[in-house]
């Protein structure tokens, strides 16, 4: 490589790196753009099934809501709090368990019509 070569060289590296520089803060803008399409499309999921399950359960969202900022404005440090967290963990604990439970005991024991859904008392006179 002769002196000229390295000056010419010299000369257009840095409009080669602005360039290059330029190409690069262009895909950037471009991905970021990208990303920030989806998240405005993933955001308007989410709202639209947000909206479908308060339509369909106001009392339980209402009451799921009351729960959340319970929790976060510090409830459960306080001795009421452990003291309704421990009675709402076997509330649902029977809510969900004893059913259960009666069931894999009705099928154990070779019931299969008290393996279904509880039927209302009386219902099997004829």
């Amino acid at each position: 490589m002769t002196t000229m070569d390295i000056s010419e060289a010299s000369e257009e590296a840095p409009k080669n790196g602005a360039a290059s520089i330029d190409a690069a803060a262009a895909d950037a803008e471009e991905a970021a753009g990208s990303a920030v399409e989806s998240v405005a499309t993933a955001a308007a999921d989410v709202g639209k099934i947000v909206s479908a399950i308060v339509e369909a359960h106001p009392v339980a969202t209402l009451a799921t809501t009351l729960g959340l900022g319970y929790l976060i404005g510090g409830g459960l440090g306080s001795p009421a709090g452990r003291k309704l967290l421990g009675a709402g963990v076997r509330f649902g604990a029977r809510l969900t368990l004893l059913p259960a439970l009666e069931r894999v005991i009705a099928e154990a024991a070779g019931a299969p019509e008290a393996a279904g859904a509880a039927s209302p008392a009386g219902a099997g006179e004829a």
